[in-house]
């Protein structure tokens, strides 16, 4: 269970993202990344859900490759897989000498609003 993405602003903060995880860990959630609420705004874009389940049901060979299948600006994709990077969701993997991004944990979740 990670909940390392992005910082809490408060002691209060972090408690509750790290309840959060324990309370999800005895479920079918195994590997599941807790990300704070606020970032439920973010992520929820549908340019993002479109990376994801891209990334669920396919290995990429590229973000070149992506961005064609995707249909997206090669410029927007990298830093829309930046962002996700940051909020640990995904990684990059070197294949030969590209970086490939793979998702990083099984699940993602969003801790409680309160």
């Amino acid at each position: 269970m990670s909940t390392e993405s992005h910082t809490p602003k408060t002691a209060a903060e972090l408690r509750t993202r790290a309840n959060f995880a324990e309370a999800i860990e005895g479920t079918d959630f195994t590997d599941a990344l807790v990300l704070p609420a606020e970032s439920m705004g973010e992520l929820s874009k549908e340019h993002y859900q479109r990376i994801i389940t891209y990334l669920q049901d396919n290995d990429a060979e590229s973000i070149r490759g992506m961005s064609r299948v995707l249909e997206m600006d090669h410029g927007n994709l990298s830093r829309y897989l930046n962002n996700l990077e940051e909020y640990n969701v995904i990684e990059f993997e070197k294949s030969g000498r590209a970086n490939v991004p793979v998702l990083k944990h099984e699940h993602v979740v969003f801790e409680p609003l309160y």
